[in-house]
């Protein structure tokens, strides 16, 4: 089995093993389109519409079908029988769409999108690109957590009996947790990665806060204060 791509109703390329499967005989299916049930893989652009046919379209049908996308008519039969039916994103209303040709409102539409299967704190080794984007993620993970660091390690200072040590410990201890929640939360919200990195990094920032604040003379004396 393969998948062929066509761009404006030209074949633009195919990828081998690649095919869609419609789970038979359940009620309810969920579909996403444009971007993947983890909601991680996002794609930039706009989704006009889609049409679902119950056999292997030919090139010169498929041509056919892009001109009639083009003319305002993407459900216009003229594939034989082939098309199971047309989803037309300009013609629907909030919450549903009509589907052709059966003229029936039966798709539902979310008010928002929702991540389908969350994944929390999961990044594949094999997968991670030590490229530009991937180290100015770190260094903002680091940086943004250095600040919190620095004040919550002075607030235990001022606030209770706490040794050096110990406030250092606790405040690493509470950036975790917190790095740990975001990262959690964020399992559920489209476009967001709940990854691990970002907590080892968020962590290794509030850390070095709070060295910074146990061993800066100024931040020392301003404590003191």
């Amino acid at each position: 089995m393969e998948t062929k791509i066509y761009t404006n109703g030209k074949f633009a390329g195919e990828k081998k093993g690649w095919m869609l499967n419609i789970p038979s005989g359940q009620k309810n299916v969920h579909m996403v389109l444009g971007n993947s049930v983890d909601g991680r893989h996002g794609w930039n652009g706009e989704v006009r519409g889609m049409t679902v046919h119950g056999r292997v379209l030919n090139t010169e049908e498929i041509q056919l079908s892009y001109k009639n996308w083009l003319s305002g008519n993407p459900s216009k039969c003229e594939t034989g029988k082939a098309m199971l039916f047309c989803l037309d994103f300009a013609h629907s209303t909030d919450n549903s769409m009509v589907v052709q040709p059966w003229n029936e409102q039966i798709l539902q539409i979310p008010s928002c999108m929702v991540v389908l299967q969350p994944t929390i704190l999961r990044v594949k080794l094999n997968q991670l690109s030590f490229n530009r984007l991937f180290l100015s993620d770190v260094f903002l993970n680091i940086l943004g957590f250095m600040p919190l660091g620095i004040f919550f390690c002075l607030s235990l200072k001022q606030t209770t009996p706490l040794s050096q040590t110990n406030a250092l410990l606790c405040t690493v201890m509470f950036c975790l947790l917190l790095s740990l929640t975001i990262e959690i939360s964020q399992a559920w919200i489209p476009s967001r990665t709940s990854s691990y990195i970002d907590v080892l990094c968020n962590t290794l920032g509030g850390w070095l806060g709070s060295m910074l604040a146990n061993s800066n003379p100024l931040l020392r004396t301003s404590a003191t204060q």
